[in-house]
């Protein structure tokens, strides 16, 4: 059931941005606001038991890594002054896939090790497994903004090129992407785990 849930959680901003992709190049900064505001609230309630503490700890991710992404985004430049909205509008949507992967921490992926109990694994402690596994996340959805900004400058004219459509879309793959490759390093660390018991 969790490797379920966790599929769903990877594939939701994608299949939003695949979806609705008329409407994101239509009008990008309200769309793209409108699918983080869902992506937010379904991860959130993943943790209904602990909604309180869940809902703080992501607001509060979020609000920390907002600045962090607008400084980096600027500094691997992006527009500066003639288009902050979707500059910020960029940023908040990294934060908030970024603080995805924290609050998942306790919901999603990451139960398959704290599943481990504190067993040594065959690469380390469970700590360190579930430090890579937030490494190929963190790597994936940075790649995916990274390599979303390619076809901006291309000279092709069409209006999926504009600022930061797919800039966005590129980070929505990474994190369906990231999420899904640390599913598998976390299933066959289980895997070879549970086969060195043996």
């Amino acid at each position: 059931m969790g490797a379920y849930r966790v599929t769903a959680l990877a594939l939701l901003p994608l299949a939003l941005a695949i979806g609705q992709f008329p409407q994101i190049i239509h009008d990008a900064v309200p769309t793209i606001l409108l699918h983080l505001a869902l992506v937010s609230a379904v991860h959130i309630s993943m943790g209904l038991q602990r909604l309180r503490r869940t809902s703080s700890h992501f607001l509060y991710d979020v609000l920390l890594c907002i600045p962090c992404f607008y400084a980096l985004v600027v500094l691997m430049g992006a527009p500066f002054t003639s288009q902050t909205r979707a500059t910020l509008t960029l940023s908040v949507s990294l934060a908030i896939l970024s603080a995805c992967s924290r609050t998942s921490t306790k919901t999603s992926i990451w139960t398959l090790i704290e599943a481990l109990g504190h067993r040594k694994m065959e690469r380390g402690s469970k700590v360190d497994q579930k430090q890579r596994a937030v490494k190929i996340y963190a790597l994936a959805l940075t790649l995916g903004a990274y390599l979303g900004a390619i076809p901006i400058p291309l000279d092709w004219d069409r209006d999926w090129q504009q600022w930061p459509i797919t800039v966005y879309t590129g980070a929505c793959l990474g994190h369906a992407v990231g999420c899904l490759a640390s599913l598998v390093f976390v299933r066959r660390s289980c895997a070879d785990s549970n086969k060195d018991d043996k």
